[in-house]
């Protein structure tokens, strides 16, 4: 399957500390020349349906509303968490756990926050 930039797939996350991992939804953010950055692999963030509580902690000041969010079939308004972004072999994502293409405008907020993320130099995860 090729993919796309603001395409959202349920995916197997392996979180980096803890051994855990959960299927959630994810966004694909970065796609070059019709293949995943760095020629294998593509870049994911993930999404949640827990809403933002505190704009100023930590992890709720990193999501970014998906206002279409009902165009992607997605069950309830959701966010994508700018904080947690992985790379991971893009052959990895299978047709059948393909849920929708975020729209350009949702894509585009989801870019600018993910840039404003790894520009503050905190710490993901």
């Amino acid at each position: 399957m090729i993919l796309k930039e603001g395409q959202v797939f349920w995916y197997e996350v392996h979180y980096p500390e803890g051994g855990i991992s959960e299927t959630r939804r994810v966004v694909i953010l970065e796609i070059k020349d019709g293949l995943p950055i760095f020629a294998t692999f593509a870049t994911f963030a993930t999404i949640t349906g827990q809403g933002i509580v505190d704009f100023d902690f930590r992890y709720d000041k990193w999501k970014v509303p998906i206002f279409k969010w009902d165009e992607i079939d997605l069950e309830k308004p959701s966010y994508v968490k700018a904080n947690c972004v992985a790379q991971v072999d893009s052959s990895t994502f299978r047709k059948e756990n393909y849920i929708g293409q975020m729209t350009r405008f949702d894509f585009q907020q989801v870019m600018a926050k993910v840039e404003e993320f790894m520009e503050s130099g905190e710490e993901g995860w």
